[in-house]
């Protein structure tokens, strides 16, 4: 039986017209911010001329519509601000400290390394951190020239 595997997953269904449900929220919810600060600087303010009274409502509307529309690099306007809110209240003083240094290991690309538990007839001592082995060719060189003779 055969059945429809679902495609565009990642897509958001469309439930204002051509608006997802979070862009017809933010525009709701920045148009109503707009007019009750429009509203409210009226009630203060009755003798203030319309363009005082709407220039306090008109950075809440244009936030709403950034909310709703702005994308930048593929990301929403949202998870901007919401970085730019985590910077703010996120410590920013960063205090170095020295770790001890640990022994360097040095790394030979003729020996041929096997790690602990790994089953391998060869023998192996451990000498620093340096796992060698008999085995003076490498895995790789190995595995090229494999590849090569291969391919002639």
């Amino acid at each position: 039986m055969r059945h429809e595997v679902p495609q565009f997953i990642d897509i958001e269904d469309k439930v204002f017209g051509p608006l997802t449900f979070l862009q017809g929220l933010y525009l709701i919810g920045g148009f109503f911010g707009a007019f009750s600060v429009y509203y409210i600087t009226g009630m203060l303010w009755n003798s203030a001329p319309f363009f005082l009274k709407a220039s306090f409502g008109i950075p809440i509307l244009a936030l709403g519509i950034a909310l709703a529309f702005v994308e930048i690099n593929k990301r929403k306007f949202i998870k901007y601000i919401e970085a730019w809110f985590y910077f703010l209240i996120s410590p920013k003083k960063y205090i170095w400290q020295k770790q001890e240094n640990k022994e360097k290991r040095e790394v030979n690309l003729d020996d041929d390394f096997i790690l602990p538990g790994e089953s391998n007839n060869t023998s192996y001592t451990i000498q620093n951190n340096d796992y060698k082995t008999k085995n003076k060719r490498s895995r790789l060189k190995s595995l090229a020239h494999d590849l090569d003779m291969d391919i002639e």
